[in-house]
């Protein structure tokens, strides 16, 4: 399948859907009816997987990679799939300034096969998106404690997860035609990934475990969330919930809105 002569026509093809919260028609984030005619998609459906497994993964990533260079990914930056310890893929700038995206196993373990395609293309513009519009993150430009100079660990968890928000919008504007691989990735991840297993597992947990998976959930899967979860208090009789959606109104649309929220 030769994707050189259609990919880039399809970068500025599809349109965003209506806004509604804080993600596009989130509920209906990986409607198969939607992506019946998108060629990649079909096509590794129904004809270009392979019995063999590494020619499967050398497949997955040069078209992932072939996606990322459209949309902007630089040609000297180095794009691999290697094993990212805890996560699905990274975005770093090294010392010298060279910018390097990985993609992890662990989407393999979690997408079915005839989502893998999608959902590999999908994590790789979303570190992209990072390697062109995350610069102050990469700077290490986050507030710290002011006594020992190290980052607050809940701050800096939950400014990368306004920040995941931000650049994946950024997406949607710059080439809604791909956007729905990010669709497919943020769905199927993050439903069978952590978050998905803390809504599971949500009686269990202690109260700032709940604290921070409700703040998590209401950015990246508020459709998750249930009557339990949205009522839910702490001790001192704060709805985590209610209070979040005052804090952050809206997802933000700069660098600084991140770090001012």
């Amino acid at each position: 399948m030769n994707t050189d002569k259609w990919t880039d026509k399809y970068k500025k093809t599809v349109s965003v859907e209506e806004e509604s919260g804080y993600m596009p028609d989130i509920n209906n984030f990986y409607d198969k009816q939607d992506r019946k005619g998108f060629r990649l998609s079909s096509e590794w459906r129904t004809e270009s997987q392979k019995s063999d497994k590494a020619e499967n993964l050398h497949y997955i990533q040069t078209t992932a990679e072939k996606l990322c260079r459209i949309h902007g990914l630089p040609p000297e930056a180095s794009f691999s799939f290697v094993n990212v310890p805890g996560t699905f893929g990274a975005s770093t700038v090294d010392a010298e300034g060279k910018k390097h995206l990985a993609l992890s196993p662990l989407i393999l373990e979690l997408a079915k096969p005839e989502e893998q395609l999608d959902v590999a293309c999908g994590v790789a513009l979303h570190e992209t998106s990072h390697l062109l519009h995350s610069d102050w993150i990469f700077n290490n430009k986050v507030p710290t404690d002011g006594h020992d100079g190290g980052h607050i660990k809940e701050l800096w968890i939950f400014q990368n997860l306004l920040e995941d928000e931000r650049i994946e919008r950024k997406i949607a504007e710059e080439s809604p035609g791909f956007y729905q691989y990010v669709r497919a990735a943020h769905k199927i991840l993050n439903e069978r990934g952590k978050l998905g297993q803390f809504l599971e597992n949500w009686s269990g947990a202690d109260e700032a475990s709940k604290a921070l998976g409700i703040i998590a959930s209401c950015l990246r899967v508020p459709y998750l969330l249930q009557k339990e979860q949205k009522e839910w208090q702490t001790r001192f009789g704060v709805n985590v919930y209610e209070e979040f959606q005052k804090l952050v109104p809206k997802v933000p649309e700069t660098p600084e809105e991140v770090q001012t929220y």
